[in-house]
């Protein structure tokens, strides 16, 4: 009897999020888990925050760890709240020692922070097969996880990652076979070659793309912490070419926040912005959210693009 399940999981700087496909007896169920019902969101990712009480033992993850940290930093900073901290492993000198910083500067072991995230991930993800499976038992399943990190990572960041993974329970040593690091803008080209031509949008009319055999593209992978542009070339069969090594930076959307927050603190009196995120942070929150909705308007902002060879876009 079949019984195989592939979970991706897409660790995000500012949201994350998880699909996977389950195959029983040769009927395949797709998936891609919603997030924030609860919290007045329907998405299909969740902010990467992650709260910790004052002895670092893990309490909520995504909207419930951003919500409940709300509602207690008024009265103390003692819980350890973490957001945006992806980035914290790039152009890092990575050992299992690290440690990186909370939003109120407290330190903490970046493996447990990241390991925690993950953790949580895997055990809603059991959650959610428990009950598409109802009878079957998860532990007969041959699981594979799929995790995914930028391009520009270098080794040691990606190593990292794979420890991390293996300390959620993800995979043990001797299943670490079962554990794939694949890199953002190779994922988004391979969906974007899924994609019907007409799921191409110009000025939101369709824009018919041919990814025949020897069309070459870039993917533009604009995320939270990265920019990663890759470009590819399509070979006989449907393969695809690594045509240039993968580069990008470190300027994705969170820098935009950033700069917009420090105009906020030079615009108005000195502070005053700190005190309005201090006693009003759901308010300052959802005005950043705000933001961000705004930056979705702008192409640059997308979560990836692709352009093929003398492409018009």
């Amino acid at each position: 009897m079949s019984r195989s399940c592939i979970v991706a999981i897409d660790f995000g700087t500012a949201y994350s999020g998880y699909a996977f496909s389950l195959t029983v007896n040769q009927q395949e169920v797709q998936r891609v888990k919603r997030w924030g019902r609860r919290a007045g969101a329907d998405t299909a990712k969740t902010p990467t925050c992650i709260l910790f009480d004052q002895n670092q033992e893990f309490m909520e993850f995504g909207y419930k760890a951003r919500d409940k940290y709300y509602e207690i930093c008024k009265n103390t900073n003692t819980y350890f709240y973490f957001k945006d901290f992806k980035m914290e492993l790039y152009k890092q000198k990575i050992t299992k020692d690290l440690m990186i910083k909370d939003v109120n500067k407290k330190s903490m072991s970046a493996m447990k922070v990241f390991s925690a995230a993950l953790h949580f991930l895997k055990e809603d993800v059991l959650k959610i097969l428990d009950k598409e499976t109802q009878n079957l038992a998860l532990d007969l399943l041959d699981f594979t996880w799929v995790l995914t990190v930028p391009a520009i990572w270098d080794i040691p960041a990606r190593q990292f990652m794979r420890e991390a993974a293996e300390q959620a329970g993800l995979v043990s040593v001797s299943t670490e076979d079962k554990l794939v690091i694949a890199l953002e803008p190779e994922a988004a080209s391979i969906r974007c070659k899924q994609l019907d031509s007409e799921d191409f949008m110009m000025n939101e009319v369709p824009v018919k793309i041919n990814l025949c055999p020897g069309t070459q593209y870039i993917v533009v992978d604009c995320g939270g912490g990265t920019i990663d542009i890759t470009v590819h070339e399509v070979l006989e069969g449907g393969a695809l070419k690594e045509l240039h090594k993968a580069s990008g930076n470190n300027k994705g959307g969170r820098l935009v926040d950033r700069k917009f927050t420090w105009c906020m603190r030079e615009f108005f009196c000195e502070g005053l912005w700190e005190e309005y995120e201090r006693d009003h942070p759901r308010e300052a929150q959802e005005f950043m959210a705000d933001l961000s909705s705004f930056d979705s308007l702008i192409p640059l902002m997308c979560d990836s693009w692709t352009f093929t060879k003398n492409s018009k876009i």
